[in-house]
């Protein structure tokens, strides 16, 4: 296992320009913007954040081209485009699926836990369209108690097609393996009697096998907190993972009567996993809290967003070869995503999208 510990003061020249600025989109949603995704053509770019609203950009043109408003709020957001660009699916806790050409709705997805006739405590924690667009698998974190349920509804019906349900809790993305065959995804085994006993949760990587709906494979223990980051390489090798790096957390209040149980701090950098095996490969330090991360095209590097900085790190080598500060809210980072077609990267930041190039080097 390899552990870069590059520690750059900002505005420090680096060793490459791997990714290079070149336009700023003045996007009026929160700076802790929920989620961040590129149509399949690499043109547009769309974002919702904390309240039920998403925006949709032109890259090119540095146009707003759309403002939606997410059906029924719920706790959570999420958004995904398909794969072959006909639609845009984004919700709280009723799932809108948008016309990507025209965005009208088309029509509203409804999971087995929505409640229509009172507000919703439950929300989307991620949605995922299949790799041939026919699917869309849905998280709904508390969907039962102590635990989430994973949702495929039918694209062209809005039907369920089927569930599956976990205990404990789901953690940031869900994401389909190249081949459709696997989802794969962070877990909190997070439960009332590990609460009692006073014991931290296990964060780990499940894999779904989609035809059956059972875990076929786990990767146990990657962070001590809470999963904020997680991605996979577009070949399906790697999984990355990042966690609240720095931070501290009383996890559950007391350890007896006048007996404070103390807290944790969470010094975990961001982690890389071999998809097949299970293992750690490397670690990249960055002494920070990690909102978002993304790999490019070609496998070569990793990027990392954090409050106030993003970070590119070379996967072979370890080394950390740029980074570029930027402003934000306190304590807060925004989600970063890169386009399909890896030519582009893009970022929220405390009052606009950031958008990169990556420059081949």
């Amino acid at each position: 296992m390899f552990v870069s510990r590059g520690y750059a003061m900002a505005g420090e020249v680096t060793a490459s320009e791997i990714l290079k600025p070149v336009a700023e989109l003045p996007s009026k949603l929160h700076a802790n913007a929920n989620s961040l995704v590129w149509h399949p053509d690499g043109r547009q770019v769309a974002i919702m954040s904390m309240r039920p609203e998403i925006e949709v950009w032109d890259v090119a043109q540095q146009s707003r081209v759309a403002t939606l408003r997410s059906p029924k709020a719920g706790s959570t957001q999420s958004l995904a485009y398909s794969p072959d660009g006909k639609y845009l699916a984004g919700g709280e806790s009723t799932v809108g699926l948008w016309d990507a050409k025209t965005y009208d709705m088309v029509r509203e997805c409804i999971g087995p836990y929505v409640d229509l006739t009172r507000p919703q405590p439950l929300g989307t924690e991620s949605m995922v369209f299949s790799p041939d667009s026919r699917q869309l698998a849905v998280v709904y974190q508390s969907a039962i108690k102590g635990g989430y349920a994973i949702v495929f509804f039918d694209v062209q019906s809005g039907e369920v097609l089927k569930k599956i349900e976990g205990d404990g809790g789901f953690e940031g993305k869900l994401l389909f393996t190249p081949d459709g065959k696997r989802l794969v995804g962070a877990h909190s085994d997070y439960t009332e009697s590990r609460v009692q006993r006073n014991r931290l949760p296990d964060y780990e990587i499940f894999f779904w096998d989609v035809e059956s709906g059972q875990v076929v494979k786990t990767i146990p223990k990657v962070h001590l907190m809470s999963v904020t980051a997680f991605g996979m390489s577009d070949d399906g090798k790697w999984v990355a993972t990042g966690s609240k790096n720095g931070e501290r957390s009383v996890y559950f209040g007391n350890n007896g009567p006048n007996k404070p149980f103390p807290p944790y701090v969470d010094n975990d950098p961001v982690r890389l996993w071999d998809a097949a095996t299970g293992k750690l490969d490397r670690e990249f330090v960055s002494g920070k809290p990690v909102w978002g991360l993304a790999f490019s095209a070609d496998g070569r590097y990793l990027i990392t967003c954090h409050p106030g900085d993003l970070l590119v790190w070379n996967i072979a080598t370890g080394e950390r070869v740029q980074q570029m500060p930027y402003k934000t809210d306190q304590g807060l980072g925004g989600a970063c995503a890169r386009s399909p077609d890896g030519r582009r990267l893009v970022l929220k930041r405390r009052h606009d999208l950031a958008v990169y190039e990556f420059t081949g080097k």
